[in-house]
């Protein structure tokens, strides 16, 4: 009944030095419709990548942003929201954090043209200039490291009521594993607005957390390979919550917490994800689950409705 979402996975990318390229772009469905709605063409975009790399002896500096952009054509309001929504998350998400002492002079440029493939260009470059100074940090200090930032956005579902766009950064700066971070960002056809929460009545929060419960359940147990899913104590075992009064929404009594993440639509239902550490150990992935729309239907608001088939 509740099935995980194919979150979408970065595209591989040519490795050329600092370049930024654009094409004519399609929905990354192969030309099929979705399971319900318009076809995946009905939504154009035009995609916009920078790719570059760096080797210094034994390092290496590898940066990757690929980024589907609403077709320049496109007057739409839904396509002037994709639009914002995607300058703002690609200089906010596509530069790894080195805490409040950066540089200056790599910080994004005041004034710069909001136009994609300029700031693609503009934040690649900074991403070189944070990973090459760490590169050359570690160098000092004897240490062969590779460094990472992948970036990729591009629309996964659409409907007629709907876009779906979704975003992956994985950053690496060596030592045991990368971190990614991954959401989905459902955007309402009519006037473009960004939706999220508000789909859901998180008042009924004893509810929802049933649903997600019996989705997480579901997801071990598809991943142990388990052929019965999980009972409520193995799924405990499983999760990573304390009891701390500071924080209520991470206490045991008060369920498992709602994702950190704002859900999505699908075709097919609403998403949830948990990511790398939020409720588990990093060895379990991100525990996400897809609750069709006929079961949570109930705990949708007006606005959810609206969106539904």
């Amino acid at each position: 009944m509740v099935k995980r979402p194919l979150l979408t996975t970065l595209v591989a990318l040519l490795t050329v030095s600092s370049a930024t390229f654009f094409a004519s772009c399609r929905q990354p469905k192969g030309g099929q419709q979705d399971s319900i709605g318009l076809a995946p063409d009905t939504f154009a975009t035009e995609c916009y990548t920078f790719t570059d790399t760096l080797q210094v002896i034994g390092s290496q500096v590898d940066v990757s942003l690929r980024l589907a952009f609403p077709a320049s054509a496109d007057t739409s309001a839904l396509a002037d929201s994709i639009r914002r929504f995607l300058l703002t998350e690609l200089v906010q998400a596509a530069q790894p954090y080195f805490g409040e002492d950066e540089p200056s002079a790599i910080k994004l440029p005041e004034g710069i043209a909001r136009t994609p493939a300029v700031l693609l260009d503009t934040v690649g470059r900074i991403s070189m200039a944070y990973l090459t100074a760490y590169v050359d940090e570690s160098a000092r200090e004897g240490l062969e490291v590779t460094c990472t930032n992948d970036y990729s956005a591009a629309p996964e579902h659409q409907t007629a009521t709907f876009v779906t766009y979704s975003t992956q950064l994985y950053t690496y700066l060596g030592g045991a594993h990368g971190s990614t971070i991954s959401a989905g960002h459902t955007f309402r056809r009519s006037d473009g607005r960004h939706m999220g929460w508000n789909m859901v009545d998180t008042t009924r929060k004893a509810e929802l957390t049933a649903l997600i419960r019996d989705g997480l359940k579901e997801y071990f147990a598809e991943g142990e390979d388990l052929s019965t899913p999980l009972t409520d104590a193995e799924l405990l075992d499983r999760l990573l919550l304390w009891d701390d009064p500071d924080t209520p929404e991470d206490e045991l009594s008060d369920g498992i917490p709602l994702p950190h993440t704002a859900p999505w639509l699908t075709p097919t239902g609403v998403a949830f994800l948990y990511q790398q550490y939020e409720i588990a150990p990093y060895a379990v992935g991100m525990p996400n689950m897809t609750i069709p729309f006929e079961v949570i239907a109930p705990l949708l608001t007006a606005e959810g409705r609206s969106l539904l088939p």
